[in-house]
């Protein structure tokens, strides 16, 4: 793999461990399903007495069981769900010679197995890895390949392999597909517990985690600095960034408009990206 820094060994290169695991679901998902089993129970419950013969206790558990195996349906399909979202209509190519041959190696020294890759037709600047088991893809926009020096390139490649890896792309993933990407209604009965969803799928500091795993990969930290940096300077929100996908992009979409002025983090909210170049500056 050629790069535009001094060639270094990677293969001691180091990675923490995967922190998704289905542990860490287990407080989301039993919430979405509280949340869309009362009111369904309520409403079985009511049927029950009207329909002649049916005990009511019969629509308590026809409610329960319909809001599992909703939940459960959208977390099997998670993957394709986020995937299909993004895309959209959008005529996206399946491959860039440029970021495949950087790709090969990311993924080799990540340990992943090769992702599946659309590049958008999308002269912003973002990129963003999707997962569930083992369906892996990454997105990047054709404005990034274009834009980017290989240095750059291949600092946002080796991030989008380490949020594959680490568990970040699966939680956002999983995230996404349960809790935003829903018909109203249900997104509605969801609002009240998705703070607590997201604070349990999504760590907080988990851009400055990725940031720091990918350049335990590429050993050359100005290459990711700089991209951030390219990236800060162009305020071009992608034409496939829904909201319901905000968590997932290497960068927050709305970067451009988004107030700058504090460094204060909670659990599952972005880190600002000042802090991000900064922290990469010291590294």
């Amino acid at each position: 793999m050629s790069t535009g820094h001094d060639e270094t060994n990677h293969g001691d290169a180091a990675i923490a461990p995967v922190r998704f695991d289905a542990t860490s679901l287990a407080l989301p998902l039993g919430l979405a399903v509280v949340a869309l089993a009362l009111p369904l129970m309520l409403v079985m419950v009511v049927l029950a007495f009207v329909i002649p013969g049916v005990p009511w206790w019969l629509g308590l558990i026809v409610g329960l069981l319909v809001a599992v195996v909703y939940v459960l349906s959208r977390l099997s399909s998670a993957h394709r769900t986020v995937l299909d979202a993004l895309l959209g209509d959008a005529t996206a190519t399946r491959t860039s010679p440029r970021l495949e041959n950087i790709l090969n190696g990311m993924a080799l020294v990540g340990g992943v197995s090769h992702p599946e890759v659309y590049v958008l037709p999308d002269d912003a600047l973002n990129a963003l890895a999707i997962r569930r088991g083992d369906e892996l893809t990454i997105a990047v926009t054709r404005g990034l390949i274009n834009d980017l020096e290989l240095v750059e390139l291949e600092g946002v490649v080796a991030e989008l392999i380490a949020r594959l890896r680490n568990g970040d792309a699966e939680s956002a993933t999983v995230y996404s597909a349960v809790f935003e990407l829903t018909p109203g209604w249900v997104r509605g009965l969801f609002t009240p517990v998705a703070g607590a969803a997201r604070s349990r799928l999504l760590d907080e500091g988990r851009d400055l985690q990725a940031d720091r795993h990918a350049v335990s990969l590429t050993r050359y930290p100005p290459g990711l600095r700089r991209a951030l940096t390219t990236i800060k300077a162009d305020a071009t929100v992608p034409a496939s960034s829904v909201p319901s996908l905000r968590t997932l992009w290497l960068v927050d979409p709305d970067h451009g408009t988004a107030s700058s002025g504090s460094t204060l983090r909670v659990a599952g909210q972005r880190a600002p990206l000042e802090l991000r170049i900064d922290v990469l500056a010291e590294l």
